[in-house]
């Protein structure tokens, strides 16, 4: 779980909020896995009878998608992905090949 999600109930009433007020709540891959388990948490309870949702630091309820997120995972993609050139090299990434495909 994150600490960028928090989750309340008063009452009957369960709060979720998005926490990252630095980034206006753009929200990331964790964030949004966090609070489906915890919107499935809440509908699993029949003691919550309504849902508010707001967002940390009073500027912004949520601004997007955080991309910075999406921006990173793509360059890790990149830098793990070889191509195989020549048996033994490989062109892109840190990783050499020592079993070249066969043909």
């Amino acid at each position: 779980m994150t600490d960028k999600i928090l989750a309340r109930r008063d009452g009957a009433i369960g709060h979720l909020i998005f926490n990252q007020p630095e980034k206006q709540n753009a929200v990331s891959l964790e964030m949004w896995e966090a609070a489906e388990k915890i919107l499935a948490d809440f509908e699993a309870d029949p003691g919550i009878r309504v849902l508010v949702l707001s967002g940390a630091g009073g500027k912004s309820f949520v601004s997007g998608a955080d991309i910075s997120d999406s921006r990173r995972a793509a360059a890790r993609r990149r830098r793990r992905r070889t191509t195989i050139r020549a048996p033994g090299r490989s062109t892109t990434g840190s990783r050499t090949s020592r079993n070249p495909p066969s043909p």
